[in-house]
């Protein structure tokens, strides 16, 4: 959804501002990129102590 509100952005404003459109590209992908990590550790996370707790009530 950002990445759809940045490309709106770009667009609207032409290529006049496109430095600094790339520094705020940059800085949302980086973003973007740690969020992804965030998430995937926690879904990693999740399924690793579902799958305990089936294995514990499987027990």
């Amino acid at each position: 959804m950002l990445w759809f509100i940045w490309l709106m952005h770009m667009i609207r404003n032409g290529l006049q501002n496109q430095r600094r459109n790339w520094m705020l590209f940059l800085q949302m992908s980086h973003w973007r990129k740690y969020l992804s990590l965030y998430w995937e550790t926690r879904l990693t996370y999740l399924m690793l102590h579902r799958r305990r707790s089936c294995v514990t009530t499987w027990d």
